[in-house]
């Protein structure tokens, strides 16, 4: 018995939905969430700047999900994500760093904050492999 996948398509308007929507006026609100559901489900993948949009709603579902007893995340992702942030701050609360606060100043924060910025996206695309093996996708 193989294993099957399924892949989430992407919603695409038909001309005469796109004639409707724009007669009645109500153009830029059901696009926006058709274009928002296709971005987070969608099995393209993404650029930075995406991923750095989506970063707010995937932590905060996660952490809606970790709370929820009622929803699982396997024990092996909840892990990963639980190392993840803490290896990130414990090298933010550490006086080692890559680039010393003491000697540059406030120019020291940035790998910090890049420390930071690196481990919420590992923990989003954690989270995003739940997302897709869960309702479908590669």
């Amino acid at each position: 018995m193989g294993i099957s996948t399924f892949h989430v398509k992407p919603i695409v308007l038909t001309g005469f939905a796109v004639i409707a929507f724009s007669k009645f006026g109500i153009m830029g609100q059901p696009f926006s969430h058709i274009e928002r559901y296709n971005r987070h489900f969608g099995a393209r993948s993404n650029g930075l700047i995406q991923r750095l949009r989506d970063l707010p709603f995937l932590l905060k579902r996660l952490l809606r999900e970790i709370l929820n007893p009622q929803r699982s995340i396997p024990f092996a992702i909840r892990a990963r994500v639980c190392l993840a942030i803490l290896a990130s701050a414990l090298y933010i609360i550490s006086p080692v760093d890559i680039i010393p606060e003491a000697i540059f100043g406030i120019i020291g924060f940035v790998d910090d904050a890049l420390i930071a910025v690196i481990g919420f996206l590992h923990v989003a695309a954690l989270y995003r492999s739940v997302l897709l093996s869960r309702y479908g996708g590669s």
